[in-house]
């Protein structure tokens, strides 16, 4: 697992190791389906795009561990610093995940 992140006491483990990787459609239609509320929630719509982008690089190869873990900090320490709030608490974060499940799992059932 990754370096766990610790924000107002709590800890976090962001899921970065294993070997799933979204596809831009992918983050497209997260983003495509869940509403923007307010500019909270425009910062963490970019942030989770670049989170997944560089997961994504990651695990092809293109991205250095070392380098992928320093530029996950920045974004989640950008986000926090500005909105005071862990990127992955926020509502828009659980919608977006929520969202992408719900795809994948329907997607799953159209190809069976």
């Amino acid at each position: 697992m990754g370096k766990p992140y610790k924000f107002n006491s709590k800890q976090y483990d962001y899921d970065n190791d294993d070997e799933d990787y979204l596809l831009d459609e992918d983050i497209t239609y997260a983003k495509n389906s869940t509403q923007v509320h307010n500019s909270k929630d425009t910062e963490a719509s970019l942030a989770l795009e670049k989170l997944e982008k560089i997961k994504r690089e990651a695990i092809k190869g293109s991205l250095a561990h070392k380098d992928f873990l320093e530029t996950q900090i920045k974004i989640f320490n950008d986000f926090n610093s500005e909105w005071d709030e862990f990127l992955l608490d926020t509502e828009y974060a659980k919608e977006f995940y929520r969202n992408l499940n719900n795809y994948f799992v329907n997607k799953g059932d159209k190809n069976e």
